[in-house]
């Protein structure tokens, strides 16, 4: 059996914890108005209102002009993240940590020492209120999706149940805009082929549905026929498949200008790459437009890495293409990938090994300093 485990509006959650005048208010954490600020979290009651994350602060603040936002505070909402998780780690090391606020668990192997799987997931939330003041919803399946459609339905603050033998049935009675990642864009078109249940995709063949929807009408369909699968390998600690950086400007940049920009990008990157000791061999740039016109271009270098200025420079050939661009640049992201775990599996050639071990320190070094002062602070 398998936990979903989803801390409701985690961010503003946290802030209600700092700031008890903020419960029962529409509240949202998220950058400036002035700017080009997005909501990263809302509470339940601005929600209500039409407010979600990714939204235009602007837009937020139009929709509600007694909407409360506050500015966020990573450092505070990551330390609740790690008490969160230590919580899980306690009932079974069967975890995948998918996001800063929610996890899957399988708790297959524990339940002799625990009880069964509603009774674990009724621990966890009594001991997530106890210890953290913070409401965590919770759905069990015999898989990880279904679980996570179950967490779901069961927000705010709730547990959901589907007990095994009765998956066939929940799915075709669950309306499909409670299947996870169905938005509401694909929703609509389904309600205009009368599809409003998992249930009546079947009134359709597959064909139509990859006509309709590409590569995620066949997705839908195997989420109907019951052949969709999501099995998973649990581990610990699971070595993340890239590390990634971007940032949307507050005015839309020249060339000359976002080309400045690539070497605090690349520094993030690099940061956090070396803070887990990890490492990448291919670089991808992400550039986007003024008129939201987005591209993707990756380059594989010939040795594994986390060097800052080596990302750098992989990232500034890739931008070279873009120098005849007339226009403007709206955001820019670098992402590291290919990755490996610690540099056992690296071939340093000889003459250079020490160069590189001298080059590892003095970027241990920095990343000591900004850590300690401001991140970004000392660049290198």
């Amino acid at each position: 059996m398998i936990l979903h485990c989803d801390l409701d509006s985690f961010f503003v959650s946290v802030e209600r914890l700092e700031d008890p005048c903020l419960c029962g208010k529409p509240v949202a954490v998220g950058g400036s108005a002035s700017g080009r600020g997005v909501i990263a979290s809302g509470s339940y009651e601005a929600r209500k209102l039409g407010i979600h994350s990714g939204m235009p602060t602007a837009k937020a603040l139009s929709l509600c002009p007694d909407l409360i936002l506050v500015k966020p505070v990573f450092g505070r909402y990551s330390e609740y993240s790690k008490r969160f998780f230590s919580i899980l780690k306690d009932f079974t090391p069967d975890i995948q940590v998918v996001s800063i606020d929610e996890a899957y668990l399988d708790v297959s192997r524990v339940q002799l020492l625990w009880g069964d799987a509603h009774k674990i997931a009724v621990l966890i939330r009594e001991r997530t209120q106890k210890e953290l003041g913070i409401p965590v919803s919770i759905g069990i399946g015999s898989s990880r999706y279904i679980a996570k459609c179950g967490s779901k339905l069961a927000k705010p603050d709730g547990l959901y149940v589907v007990t095994k033998g009765s998956e066939e049935e929940f799915l075709r009675t669950l309306e499909v805009k409670n299947l996870n990642g169905v938005g509401p864009k694909m929703t609509a078109k389904l309600k205009k082929l009368g599809i409003y249940t998992v249930g009546q995709v079947m009134l359709y063949e597959k064909d139509f549905l990859e006509q309709i929807f590409g590569k995620a009408g066949l997705w839908l369909y195997s989420i109907a026929a019951g052949e969709y699968s999501d099995s998973i390998s649990f581990i610990e600690n699971p070595i993340p498949r890239s590390i990634g950086n971007s940032r949307t400007f507050i005015k839309d940049l020249p060339y000359e200008l976002a080309v400045r920009e690539l070497r605090t990008l690349a520094t993030e990157v690099g940061r956090r790459a070396r803070k887990k000791n990890l490492f990448g061999k291919t670089v991808t740039l992400k550039v986007r437009y003024s008129d939201f016109s987005t591209f993707t271009t990756a380059h594989t270098l010939n040795e594994y890495t986390n060097f800052t200025n080596t990302i750098h420079r992989a990232a500034i050939e890739i931008f070279g293409k873009y120098s005849d661009y007339l226009g403007k640049f709206r955001l820019l992201g670098i992402t590291l990938s290919n990755i490996i775990e610690g540099s056992e599996g690296i071939q340093f050639d000889l003459w250079d090994h020490k160069e590189k071990e001298k080059l590892m320190k003095l970027y241990n070094a920095v990343d000591k300093l900004n850590e300690k002062y401001e991140r970004n602070k000392v660049i290198f």
